[in-house]
């Protein structure tokens, strides 16, 4: 007996060893992935702060090829175009690489014109002497290339005088190819904020002689802000006169080079005359060293875990949810301080958004049983349902008619926000406040399964936007397609899972295999047109009830073991990605009064939505006496926020707006979560002294009553 005891033991220490130093090597990657932004080499950048360094610029060798030649461009055009339905229907009809001629000045209306994913478009000037205009909308960026491919020949970007608009977005995965125009009299307000003539995440190249100049920004770059690849070969940014001056409130009137961004100029280029705070010319915001960046890096993160441990213990305690501090602490050290500058996180942090959430849905998935799904009834499903659908029309409404947003934007932000709780909260929330079980079950499966309504509508809106396809019909069959295919492909592939962790549990390193059948899942599933998302949460509510899978395959398969390991593991590394993800919500933060009221309207009309959803969800059910709080535990999180830093990775225009005001809503309904929870303990607490207080004045009277 006593050998028996001595090999448990000594096995039971190689497993805890083998996991503890594994558990160690997946925090240092998942670490590495969230620095990565900060510590990445950048050898193609230019290290200058001020136009008086133009010197140490690299220089291309000219290059001049027939196709930039407009005579050419305008002899081989597809569609020549006077107006702005013709223009839009050119670009929308254009199956291959197209060149469109303008034959006179074009006025847009009502929103940008938009390059669509993997359209090549040339637009040119039909005309002799001179160049035709593309005149931008008020208040519209005058063009936004979503991924694809933009030549501008001899055109005019520009709106009309005391109009506010920048005149291009370049978004990432984008080209823009700029010759012998011009880009003037466009104006970045506080809400585009950086970028007035041309905003740059994907690769801008300026040749030809072509100008920038006359643009304005309330941030910075007033006439190129690039957060990528700029290249600029015999061009013009600015001018002699004070006209041609591009002007910035913040810095690099000129051009703005982002962190660890490549910006090269060549041949007869010149950039001078423009005016700034800071950087008349030409701010290059450079590189700083890898080492202090490292070290700096890795105190903070030290630093941010230790207190999201902390968190767990204060959301028990108080009822406040750690996030709401995280996100603070993420301000402080980047708008505050200023140790991680925005810039260097938006081009990375939409990966570490999707892997965040793969791990938290599978996790929730886990949790997730299918008996608890069961007892709850339809009502759960019913109350979903309802508040996703009356809550995104609602917010899609506002966003278009009060902060005249484009309608299609408008509904992909409603569609981030509209309908989630988040399970991080309300389920721990809920259970430290003792509220009824049933209670507690609807929530729980409430926080579980509107997460997957949202990443399916965002997901579904956000390729009707990059296609172009605006159909009821297109939306309602992208709908369907990706939710059933994200579910068989999902239910499929998680019994072959299910089954190879049974045949491998024993073998070393399931947790890497683990996460390796996660990524597979996500992949396999988007690539037959399923929802990824998706498909891993039902990989993990499979592997969670993994006991239908022996009812399905009448099969004896036992994987006990390594689910409570699997289970354990994936808690801990939910908890530390979260962690992180929210503390870099507050990084790229921007404190703003309009994003405060615009946060405050949404936050109102989920309350309202809410509220009329779960009346409508708990008609005669016993639930209906907790109908107060189930509408108040409204609290939003981690889907939100990823899918926000998703629409920056997809290219929407509004993207760092939907970031900021997604954040004032997931603190502001945090906080309403927060003292609700706060005023129902000292109810409860009150409730409860109550009668023991009036059973002591009872039984003091009768002591009294027998000593007379």
């Amino acid at each position: 007996m006593s050998n028996e005891k001595y090999s448990f033991n000594r096995a039971l220490k190689k497993f805890y060893r083998r996991d503890v130093v594994f558990s160690l090597v997946s925090l240092v990657v998942i670490v590495l992935l969230f620095a990565s932004p900060f510590v990445s080499a950048v050898n193609d950048s230019v290290f200058v702060s001020d136009a008086s360094s133009l010197s140490n610029i690299v220089f291309m060798q000219n290059s001049s090829t027939a196709a930039q030649d407009r005579n050419y461009l305008v002899n081989h055009a597809a569609a020549h175009v006077g107006n702005e339905v013709a223009l839009r229907n050119a670009i929308n009809n254009a199956e291959d690489p197209v060149i469109i001629a303008f034959t006179a000045d074009i006025t847009l209306t009502g929103s940008p014109l938009n390059i669509p994913i993997n359209k090549e478009v040339t637009l040119v000037s039909e005309k002799e002497e001179g160049f035709w205009k593309l005149v931008g909308a008020k208040d519209q960026e005058t063009i936004t290339i979503n991924r694809g491919s933009l030549t501008l020949a001899g055109i005019i970007v520009t709106h009309n005088k005391n109009d506010i608009g920048r005149g291009v977005t370049v978004n990432a995965g984008s080209t823009l190819l700029l010759i012998d125009g011009e880009i003037s009299g466009n104006r970045a307000d506080k809400k585009a904020g950086n970028g007035g003539g041309v905003y740059n995440n994907g690769i801008f190249n300026m040749t030809n002689n072509a100008v920038i100049f006359g643009n304005s920004a309330s941030g910075n770059g007033g006439g190129v802000y690039n957060d990528d690849v700029f290249n600029m070969e015999n061009g013009v940014i600015g001018g002699s006169k004070p006209s041609d001056a591009n002007t910035a409130a913040g810095r690099g009137g000129g051009v703005y080079n982002a962190n660890g961004c490549s910006f090269t100029m060549s041949g007869s280029s010149v950039i001078s005359g423009n005016t700034a705070k800071q950087g008349n010319d030409l701010v290059n915001e450079g590189a700083p060293s890898n080492a202090v960046r490292a070290l700096t890096i890795f105190s903070v993160v030290s630093v941010i875990i230790v207190v999201g441990f902390a968190g767990e213990f204060m959301i028990k305690k108080t009822g406040i949810p750690i996030f709401i501090f995280l996100i603070l602490a993420g301000i402080v050290l980047g708008p505050g301080l200023n140790i991680f500058p925005r810039e260097s996180l938006l081009s990375t942090l939409g990966l570490f958004a999707t892997l965040t959430l793969l791990m938290v849905l599978f996790h929730a998935g886990l949790g997730l049983k299918t008996k608890s799904v069961i007892a709850i009834g339809s009502r759960v499903f019913i109350q979903t349902i309802v508040y996703t659908t009356i809550s995104i029309v609602l917010i899609g409404l506002l966003g278009y008619f009060v902060l005249k947003w484009d309608f299609l934007q408008s509904f992909i932000f409603a569609g981030i926000i509209g309908g989630e709780i988040t399970a991080a909260v309300i389920v721990p929330l809920s259970s430290s406040m003792k509220l009824r079980e049933k209670t507690v079950t609807f929530l729980t499966i409430e926080a579980a399964i509107s997460s997957v309504f949202s990443v399916v509508i965002f997901a579904t809106l956000i390729k009707v936007y990059t296609t172009g396809k605006s159909s009821i019909l297109d939306a309602v069959s992208g709908i369907s397609v990706q939710f059933f295919a994200g579910i068989a492909v999902g239910f499929l592939l998680s019994l072959a899972w299910v089954y190879i962790l049974h045949r491998f549990q024993r073998h070393k390193f399931t947790h890497v295999l683990t996460i390796g059948l996660i990524f597979a899942t996500y992949s396999i599933a988007e690539f037959c047109g399923g929802n990824g998302v998706l498909s891993v949460l039902v990989f993990g509510i499979i592997f969670g009830n993994y006991h239908l899978v022996n009812r399905i395959l009448k099969t004896k398969i036992n994987i006990d073991g390594i689910q409570h390991q699997i289970n354990v593991f994936y808690e801990e590394i939910t908890f530390l990605l979260e962690t992180l993800f929210f503390v870099s919500l507050g990084l790229i933060f921007v404190i703003d009064a309009s994003f405060l009221l615009a946060g405050i309207m949404f936050t109102v009309a989920l309350l309202i939505t809410r509220y009329g959803a779960v009346s409508i969800s708990t008609i005669k059910s016993d639930l209906a006496k907790d109908r107060k709080t189930i509408s108040l535990m409204c609290a939003l999180g981690l889907t939100p926020a990823t899918l926000a830093i998703l629409t920056i990775a997809e290219g929407i225009p509004l993207a760092d707006t939907f970031v900021n005001i997604i954040t004032y809503v997931i603190v502001f309904t945090n906080i309403v979560t927060a003292a609700f929870s706060i005023y129902y303990l000292r109810k409860k607490k009150r409730d409860k002294k109550g009668p023991v207080e009036q059973r002591e004045i009872t039984n003091a009277n009768s002591d009294v009553i027998e000593q007379e």
